[in-house]
């Protein structure tokens, strides 16, 4: 006796239309007058980036529109726990500064030289990195 197996139709569902990858950061602020004084504090207070990026590029490559387009990288001489919490805390004053998007960006570089990857703000998420207090207060200054 021949058994026969029930075939069942597959029918595949139309995909979602894939959104395009952020290119830029999204300050929310429209007034950006005060986040360049508070990365140059944090650069002072944290060594924030190494001698080979200014604040000033910080400040244009988190504000651009598509950072793509931005032919430089951003140095950073802090310790990346240090980093991760500073991203942790501007985060709400930008649409989209996130470990991901970070790393997408292919634009920052840790003081070991290697590029700055999303897993390495993760695992490096501490509540209370060196100089925290600096860190809070100055941040602050964007409300």
């Amino acid at each position: 006796m021949k058994l026969e197996t029930d075939k069942k139709e597959v029918i595949k569902k139309p995909s979602k239309p894939k959104s395009k990858p952020k290119t830029s950061f999204g300050y929310k602020n429209r007034d950006t007058s005060k986040l360049l004084p508070v990365i140059k504090q944090l650069h002072f207070r944290i060594d924030l980036l190494d001698n080979r990026t200014t604040p000033e590029q910080l400040e244009k490559l988190l504000l651009a529109e598509n950072f793509n387009n931005i032919d430089y990288k951003i140095y950073l001489q802090c310790e990346t726990t240090q980093f991760s919490y500073v991203v942790k805390e501007l985060k709400s004053y930008f649409h989209n500064l996130k470990p991901a998007t970070i790393e997408r960006s292919g634009k920052f570089i840790t003081k070991t030289g290697a590029a700055l990857r999303a897993g390495n703000l993760y695992k490096n998420k501490i509540d209370n990195p060196k100089e925290k207090e600096e860190i809070d207060k100055t941040i602050q200054q964007l409300q």
